[in-house]
């Protein structure tokens, strides 16, 4: 419907387009043309209405037509491509708020985990603390005992060296004679 009233709005105005250039020329006042220019024009322009309607009308049509589909295709891919983009948006801001959901939960777990370390470390100082005070009182004490042992053992080769000599300077044979008695029979008296 819109192709043929765009074809007879353009034949009309081809066919009046002569008259207003012969109403022109006349208000100019020069000769006027004739009615057979004017069919000649006519007949012409018709022709070529028929020609362009009869050869390039059917061209033109499948130029729209194919035109019209290449756009309503592309139409078709933008839309599909903006619901992409639309979805592709919509998972990003899921992500977004579970990965910041997930971040607050590391964080805490974090902060748990080393305060758990902290109070571990603070245990085993304290146990080395304790550790290390037992091993001091431990090591005093037997710092102290050795140190007794050792004044003990000089005491007593002290005193042994004492008696050595008190009785070298003393012991003569016949206290010697008496010891080597008792001795034996000691020996006796236990057998």
């Amino acid at each position: 419907m819109m192709k043929k009233t765009i074809i007879s709005v353009t034949a009309i105005s081809a066919a009046l387009l002569p008259a207003l250039v012969c109403a022109a020329e006349e208000a100019g006042g020069e000769e006027q043309g004739s009615w057979l220019v004017l069919l000649f024009f006519a007949i012409n322009f018709l022709i070529f209405v028929f020609i362009i309607r009869y050869f390039a009308a059917p061209v033109i049509s499948k130029f729209f037509a194919d035109r019209s589909t290449q756009i309503r295709g592309t139409l078709s891919r933008a839309e599909s491509a903006f619901a992409e983009a639309q979805d592709l948006a919509n998972k990003a801001a899921a992500r977004s708020a579970n990965l910041d959901n997930e971040l607050a939960t590391l964080q805490k777990e974090i902060e748990n985990e080393t305060q758990f370390q902290v109070k571990k470390i603070a245990d085993v100082a304290q146990a080395a603390v304790e550790r290390l005070h037992t091993d001091v009182s431990l090591t005093s004490a037997a710092l102290a005992e050795a140190g007794q042992r050792r004044v003990r053992e000089e005491l007593a080769a002290v005193t042994a060296r004492l008696a050595r000599d008190l009785i070298a300077r003393s012991f003569d044979s016949s206290d010697q004679q008496r010891l080597v008695e008792n001795f034996t029979e000691r020996l006796e008296g236990e057998r």
